[in-house]
């Protein structure tokens, strides 16, 4: 299977750890929309509505963006939840070809992977 470099689109011909690098790096990070779970938290301008019994909305509340319903329970003021969806960065992985590396990639597999049995053999 062919696949192209990410950086450069050099073909890159059944990509392995001979011929190619698999790496995460600065620019391989997307915007993808997402769902996000969103804690609504009281605030002046909505204990002061509630205590005239008006109508509050969702956009009075303060807005604290949390990853899990457990780790909302903790914020004090809570009123209550909702999901919305949001433009997320996503860290995504490529492969790329050896002349392409940088040394801010962060390397998975690759040319450019130090063998194990050499990097053990450097400790002792």
């Amino acid at each position: 299977m062919i696949i192209n470099c990410f950086r450069c689109g050099k073909e890159i011909e059944s990509a392995n750890d001979k011929n190619a690098d698999y790496v995460m790096a600065e620019d391989m990070i997307v915007s993808e929309i997402r769902t996000v779970l969103v804690a609504l938290v009281d605030n002046e301008t909505t204990l002061a509505k509630k205590e005239k019994e008006e109508k509050v909305l969702d956009s009075d509340y303060s807005r604290i963006e949390v990853l899990s319903l457990e780790a909302a329970s903790e914020i004090k003021g809570l009123s209550h939840m909702i999901a919305e969806k949001a433009m997320k960065p996503i860290q995504k992985t490529g492969v790329i070809c050896p002349n392409c590396y940088l040394p801010t990639d962060i390397l998975i597999w690759g040319v450019h992977k130090e063998p194990i049995l050499r990097r053990i053999g450097d400790l002792v």
